[in-house]
């Protein structure tokens, strides 16, 4: 069978839906999904010159689009390779083995719900094969193509990496400065370069053999205190030592059902750390990632770092350094969730770690019933707004305020609302972002 898969890219963040040969006992970063109670993994059988056309109503666009491609191309632990084969009349190829990179789908795609952006990836559903793609960018935004974007305009290098990662099968990443990371904001040109992340992500998939080369691993488990129970859909991640901010992780990876992991690193010294994708920072949602996080994560258990003292009670959050060199592996890191205890960022500052980097925003659950809750992250003082619409644009609430930098969050009970989709829009300052969620009875 085979099937389309749609990864969308809105205004401060990213909705999509998610997948990923065989099964795997943890997760990195790639779109994994489930097909007859197995583990899929989206991707090429060959990476040997794939085509893709542009649409031609757009040829000023062409060298940003390239640059975008060559992003990927460039890594060295893959052969991935490309062959443009010109402009093409066709703005969206409907599974019409036409890969194209199009500004020309206005009329047939509703953009007024806030997309930048949106990649729809051709599977083969048995095996995960990717047999084809579309990348549709939103003829209704600013595009900026010569590397100078402005405050209103998106960067098409920026933005297309970023979609040109989930048509090679990549799934968001946690990590702040990643290109993969599922929020952006206009005058945007960090995300042009691929972070250690990204590149990790992709050479897993599509390694020449080559990779790790000078990366080095750490490997281990997350476990419940007190009972010894694997946990599931937990976020291990990296960070150097002495980091301030959500932000500053360096790489992650996910369990899945075994509680295990493997995390890949530079060379270098850091702290670890294992987070539930709660939505707290608003990044941290299982369906940001893939459909077998969205069945499996648990996120009754604290966020917390890994010290020699593992136990179920750290009560002052103790933070182990530890240093690893290319190509070694470091073994038995395994966490113990901490039981009624609360673990604090590790340092002088603790307060710090709660100014977000950025705007962003999310809301958890979703789907729900018959409550969630919307967070929105503020990096300094701002008014804010969230408003909620239905499917026909009817706003059905609306919250208001002004918040010091931190995070504002709302809960909205649609218990008198039907089921059905519905959107949110949260502003403040420069930010505006538009988000779904889905009300199931």
């Amino acid at each position: 069978m085979k099937s389309r898969k749609i990864n969308i890219l809105v205004i401060g963040a990213a909705l999509m839906t998610i997948l990923a040969v065989g099964s795997s006992t943890f997760a990195y970063g790639t779109l994994d999904y489930y097909y007859n109670d197995q583990i899929r993994t989206e991707h090429w059988p060959s990476v040997s010159n794939i085509p893709w056309y542009m649409n031609d109503l757009t040829p000023a666009y062409a060298s940003a689009c390239q640059a975008s491609v060559d992003n990927w191309k460039n890594i060295t632990y893959t052969d991935l390779t490309h062959q443009y084969l010109g402009t093409t009349s066709v703005a969206y190829n409907y599974d019409d083995g036409v890969n194209v990179l199009s500004w020309a789908a206005d009329g047939l795609v509703e953009w007024n719900w806030g997309a930048i952006a949106f990649a729809t990836n051709y599977v083969v559903e048995s095996t995960g094969e990717i047999y084809g793609f579309d990348v549709l960018m939103n003829p209704k935004k600013k595009w900026s193509y010569d590397g100078t974007p402005r405050n209103n305009e998106y960067e098409i290098e920026a933005i297309l990496t970023h979609e040109l990662g989930h048509s090679w099968g990549l799934c968001h990443s946690m990590v702040g400065t990643a290109t993969m990371y599922p929020f952006v904001s206009t005058a945007n040109t960090s995300q042009t370069t691929l972070e250690h992340d990204d590149i990790i992500s992709h050479a897993l998939v599509y390694n020449n053999g080559t990779f790790p080369g000078s990366y080095a691993k750490f490997t281990g488990s997350v476990v419940r205190g007190g009972t010894g129970v694997p946990v599931a859909g937990a976020c291990v991640h990296s960070f150097p030592e002495n980091a301030g901010y959500y932000s500053d992780n360096i790489t992650n990876t996910f369990t899945y059902t075994e509680g295990t992991y493997t995390l890949y690193v530079p060379a270098g010294t850091y702290w670890l750390r294992v987070d539930p994708l709660d939505g707290d920072p608003s990044a941290y949602s299982p369906n940001r990632i893939s459909y077998v996080l969205m069945d499996i994560a648990e996120t009754n258990f604290p966020a917390e770092w890994y010290n020699n003292g593992e136990s179920n009670c750290e009560e002052d959050a103790l933070v182990s350094t530890y240093s690893i060199s290319s190509g070694q592996t470091l073994s038995g890191f395994n966490f113990i969730t901490n039981e009624n205890c609360t673990a604090k960022w590790p340092g002088d500052a603790p307060e710090q770690a709660l100014i977000p980097a950025e705007f962003s925003m999310g809301n958890y659950p979703n789907p729900f019933n018959p409550s969630t809750i919307i967070k929105m992250s503020l990096p300094y003082a701002s008014d804010w707004s969230i408003s909620i619409y239905d499917i026909l644009g009817r706003k059905v609430a609306d919250f208001r305020g002004y918040s010091e930098a931190g995070e504002v969050s709302v809960e909205w009970d649609a218990s008198e609302q039907a089921s059905g989709i519905y959107f949110y829009k949260g502003e403040a300052s420069e930010f505006s972002g538009t988000q779904k969620m889905l009300l199931i009875k």
